[in-house]
């Protein structure tokens, strides 16, 4: 972790001496569950669930105006990452290389993170230059080679060796297994996510959600979590 970002964090907890406090992984997680919920930043300080939802209701009724759609792109992104995947989300960055999540099992991820996407339009996995010429043009020269040898006339052949291009494009488009060259980075999918931003809360439905959102992190009964309850000295988070 980043010292800007331990320094952020840490500075979540209000009321705690940052120099000596060491921030734990919880607190980290919790602040980047409200993050993706929200789609926005928690740059500002917050000890109980209460006053997140405090600080969170008034950037949230100006998100239609303010918000930023390539930050909310991110942490839908990295919410369903960690969803399809089961990644950690702190492993997870705008600059995280694609090809590290995919691993060796390409093609199968590759679906996976369509879906994760969420979106309609997908690019397709591109097929090698080697597989697409040999596929391609190849197996069409091979196929009218006969026609060229019983010498019928180069227009006929040229129909055949571009109906054949065009079969073999279309049967094998979907036989790539290279990831696109534009798309290196987690925040290259972006420009692909739709965001929506016309979600306006109510007070008590960000106070109910972050609530929801503390239970699950922490692992808290939520009937024990209030607007109140201290995220360090009540909670345990560390």
């Amino acid at each position: 972790m980043s010292a800007g970002v331990g320094t952020r964090k840490v500075a979540y907890l209000e009321g705690i001496n940052t120099e000596d406090m060491v921030m734990g992984l919880d607190i980290l997680e919790l602040t980047m569950a409200y993050e993706e919920e929200f789609g926005i930043i928690m740059d500002e300080p917050c000890a109980t669930p209460g006053l997140v939802a405090d600080y969170l209701y008034t950037r949230v009724r100006r998100s239609n105006k303010d918000s930023c759609l390539s930050q909310q792109g991110f942490y839908k992104i990295r919410k369903e990452l960690v969803d399809q995947f089961g990644l950690k989300r702190r492993e997870i960055r705008p600059n995280t290389k694609i090809r590290n999540l995919l691993g060796d099992e390409i093609k199968k991820n590759w679906q996976s993170l369509h879906k994760a996407v969420g979106t309609k339009y997908f690019p397709p996995l591109e097929r090698s230059r080697s597989f697409f010429m040999a596929t391609v043009f190849g197996v069409p020269a091979i196929v009218v080679l006969p026609l060229y040898i019983i010498d019928l006339p180069l227009q006929i052949i040229g129909l055949f060796f571009f109906l054949g291009v065009v079969l073999s494009n279309y049967i094998t488009h979907k036989m790539g297994d290279q990831i696109p060259g534009k798309l290196t980075c987690i925040s290259d999918f972006i420009p692909y996510i739709t965001c929506s931003k016309s979600k306006v809360w109510s007070y008590g439905e960000i106070l109910e959600k972050v609530i929801d959102i503390t239970s699950e992190e922490l692992g808290i009964e939520r009937q024990l979590i209030t607007r109140d309850s201290n995220f360090v000295d009540e909670l345990g988070a560390g």
